[in-house]
């Protein structure tokens, strides 16, 4: 692979050339110029260390025509707590993909380090969506008879009370833990 060569410019000259004879010269670019390359993203995307915010870099020359097979290599400028893969090699249209995770919100600014040009850009995590609470209620009744003593425990809420008591024995099942007293 041929990156970062310059243009080379030949000269002919020739003491006894026929009438017949020309030399047409085109010159061939040999140099990644990334003249017209830029950095698109998915995002904003979740900082829940799962969500992949996918950066895709359009790798074009000054005219228009895609870098091929050339590899970016992204770096984090700003920003911490990012998880980032490999870039792959450009395909034939110039086009490489890169994926940053995070798990923590904010903004995040990201450089391609080896192309001649400056190509930058801010990518966005945000806080992860809350989580729906989920609350189960579970209740049982027990009573017991020890000879002339009797016991009754409830644990969650069998009638419309939340606290039951019986005698001098009270059990108490809440959010925040258990109280009991006798």
């Amino acid at each position: 692979m041929l990156t970062a060569l310059p243009a080379i410019l030949f000269s002919f000259s020739c003491s006894k050339m026929s009438d017949h004879v020309s030399f047409e010269f085109t010159p061939v670019a040999v140099r990644n110029d990334f003249g017209h390359s830029q950095i698109i993203t998915n995002g904003p995307q979740a900082a829940d260390g799962q969500s992949a915010l996918l950066v895709v870099i359009s790798l074009l020359h000054s005219d228009d025509r895609p870098v091929v097979g050339f590899t970016p290599v992204l770096e984090i400028l700003s920003g911490a707590n990012v998880i980032s893969a490999p870039c792959t090699s450009s395909n034939v249209h110039g086009v490489s993909t890169c994926v940053l995770r995070a798990i923590e919100a904010g903004a995040r600014r990201i450089q391609v380090n080896n192309v001649t040009v400056s190509l930058e850009s801010t990518v966005t995590f945000n806080a992860p969506a809350a989580a729906k609470s989920q609350l189960a209620s579970l209740s049982a009744r027990s009573r017991q008879s020890i000879g002339s003593y009797e016991f009754t425990a409830t644990i969650g809420s069998s009638e419309s009370r939340i606290k039951q008591s019986s005698g001098s024995y009270t059990f108490f099942g809440s959010l925040q833990g258990q109280e009991f007293s006798r």
